[in-house]
C-alpha cells in the first residue's frame, strides 16, 4: 500500500517537471523550423532597411535620399555563385540574399549633380561575398525565385574608379558601403546596386542545437 501511494506521489511531482519539458520541447521545434537567419540587425550612416521587396527595381522606379537594402530571399544554390574578386559560393549552400539599392531623387530644374550613400549593414550572421558589377549582378537577379524587375544597364553597377569611386566589402556580418551617384534631372538613369549574400544556418545545425539545449535543460531539471 505504501508502495503505491509512493508512486503515486512520484508521478504527481513528475508532471510539472515533464510539462516544462513539453513545453519547452516545442518552443525549441518551432524555433528551429521559423528560424531564417542571415537578418539585418543594424545600420549606419544613410544606409536603410527598404522593408519589402518591390514588383520594379529599374532606374527611377524606387528613389530615395538614402541607401535602401532589399531583402530578396533565402535559397539553396543549385549552382556556383560568382562574387567580387573572383570568388565563389559554392552550389548546396544555404544563403539569404539582400540587394543594395540606391537611386536618389534629383529636384526638378537640378543639373549635374552627385549625391553618397555611406554607411554600414550589419547581419546576424557572416557575409559570403558580394556582388557588385553589372555582369554579376545580372547573373544573379531572382536568384531566390522574386519576380522584381530588373535592369541590365551598366549603371546600375558599382565604379570603382573615376574621381568619387564607389565602394563596397564586408568583414564578418558587417557590410561597408560608400556609393557615390552622378546624373542630372533628364536621365536619372544613373544609380547603383549590389547583391549580398550572407549565410544561413543548415535546418541541420539548428535541429541539432534545439536538441542540445533541450538536454540541458532536462539533465538540470533531475538534478534538482
Amino acid at each position: 500500500m505504501s508502495l503505491h501511494r509512493f508512486k503515486k506521489e512520484q508521478t504527481m511531482s513528475d508532471r510539472p517537471a515533464k510539462r516544462i519539458l513539453v513545453m519547452a520541447s516545442l518552443a525549441l521545434s518551432l524555433g528551429a523550423a521559423g528560424a531564417q537567419g542571415g537578418v539585418i540587425t543594424g545600420v549606419t550612416g544613410n544606409i536603410v532597411d527598404g522593408g519589402a521587396l518591390p514588383a520594379s527595381l529599374t532606374p527611377n522606379a524606387v528613389e530615395s535620399p538614402n541607401g535602401l537594402v532589399f531583402f530578396e530571399g533565402t535559397t539553396t544554390l543549385a549552382a556556383d555563385v560568382t562574387v567580387d574578386g573572383g570568388g565563389t559560393i559554392a552550389a548546396g549552400t544555404t544563403v539569404a540574399i539582400h540587394l543594395f539599392h540606391f537611386d536618389p531623387i534629383i529636384p526638378d530644374g537640378m543639373g549635374f549633380v552627385g549625391f553618397d550613400a555611406e554607411g554600414t549593414v550589419t547581419f546576424d550572421m557572416d557575409v559570403l561575398g558580394v556582388a557588385s558589377s553589372a555582369a554579376l549582378l545580372a547573373a544573379s537577379d531572382n536568384l531566390a525565385g522574386t519576380s522584381t524587375s530588373y535592369t541590365p544597364f551598366l549603371s546600375r553597377q558599382f565604379e570603382p574608379a573615376g574621381g568619387s569611386p564607389d565602394s563596397i566589402s564586408f568583414v564578418g556580418a558587417m557590410v561597408t558601403v560608400d556609393a557615390f551617384n552622378a546624373s542630372n534631372n533628364s536621365s536619372g538613369a544613373s544609380f547603383d546596386q549590389a547583391r549580398i549574400f550572407v549565410a544561413v544556418p543548415e535546418p541541420a545545425s539548428m535541429a541539432v542545437a534545439a536538441i542540445g539545449s533541450l538536454a540541458l535543460f532536462s539533465g538540470r531539471r533531475r538534478r534538482r
